[in-house]
């Protein structure tokens, strides 16, 4: 009685078709190892570059504090803060292209890491912010510039004091590199909005909005 195994035919049949099994489970394992190595780079480059990650910006105490959102560092950040008031009141006696602004703080924080928290980019040493005085600013802006080994933000920071609660409305956006849309923003629905209801982050319309004293 022949089998298929009797059979040269059959053998060869068979053994083509164990070849060609072996080559496809070949081919899938190094696909999938060819997705690990791009994995692999892809998280050391973003090791490097920092990745998705951006910056974020609080105040407290009239401090400003800088940490991390997303997975992977930013590296060799250090940036500029700018009163925006400042910028507009400086600008406006000196024309639009005037840069110099009295009340700007640099500061360096080397690298920035998802693992640290918080940490404190300035000691307000020059009374740059004040939340405590409701009556002698009716607004504050401020445009954070940090500027890291691969990418440069620029995080918007506003706040519009609550007289009644005695606390303070604060917004953010920030920006990355040349990008025209933030990649990340915070608007609350009881934040004050300009003519377009939009937040007036750069003080467009800043008459009347620096000093109840004006």
């Amino acid at each position: 009685m022949k089998t298929m195994f009797t059979n040269p035919s059959s053998i060869v049949l068979l053994g083509s078709a164990i070849a060609i099994f072996g080559s496809l489970i070949a081919a899938y394992g190094a696909y999938l190892t060819s997705l690990q190595n791009e994995k692999d780079s892809q998280h050391l480059l973003s090791s490097l570059t920092g990745g998705d990650s951006y910056p974020l910006i609080i105040t407290g105490g009239g401090n400003f504090f800088i940490s991390i959102v997303g997975e992977y560092p930013l590296h060799e950040v250090q940036g500029k803060i700018v009163d925006v008031a400042s910028l507009r009141e400086t600008q406006e006696k000196f024309g639009f292209m005037h840069q110099e602004v009295p009340n700007t703080q640099s500061f360096e924080i080397g690298t920035l890491s998802p693992a640290y928290g918080f940490d404190l980019i300035n000691r307000n040493t020059n009374n740059l912010i004040n939340l405590n005085q409701f009556k002698s600013r009716k607004c504050y802006r401020f445009i954070i510039s940090l500027f890291t080994r691969h990418h440069t933000f620029s995080f918007r920071l506003a706040l519009e004091p609550n007289e009644k609660e005695k606390r303070w409305h604060l917004a953010w956006q920030v920006y990355r590199d040349q990008e025209k849309i933030p990649i990340a923003e915070s608007i609350p629905d009881e934040f004050p909005l300009n003519s377009d209801s939009e937040v007036d982050f750069l003080l467009m319309e800043w008459h009347d909005r620096i000093s109840t004293n004006k």
